[in-house]
C-alpha cells in the first residue's frame, strides 16, 4: 500500500507528459504540413531555377 501511492503519482504524471508531448507533435507536424505546402507552391509557381532564392528567403523568415 505505501509504494501503490508514488507509483500511481508517477504513472499520472508519465500519462500527463505523454499527453502534452503528443499535443505538441501534432501541432509541429500542422506546421511542417503548411511548410511543405508552401515550398510545393514556390516550385510550381516559379520552378527550380528560382525556387533556391525563394527558400532561402523563407527559412530567413521562419529564424527570426
Amino acid at each position: 500500500m505505501i509504494l501503490v501511492r508514488p507509483l500511481q503519482k508517477r504513472v499520472d504524471e508519465l500519462k500527463s507528459d505523454y499527453q502534452l508531448l503528443k499535443i505538441e507533435c501534432e501541432k509541429r507536424e500542422g506546421q511542417q504540413a503548411q511548410r511543405i505546402d508552401k515550398l510545393e507552391t514556390l516550385l510550381l509557381l516559379h520552378g527550380p531555377a528560382q525556387l533556391r532564392t525563394h527558400l532561402e528567403a523563407a527559412l530567413k523568415g521562419e529564424a527570426a
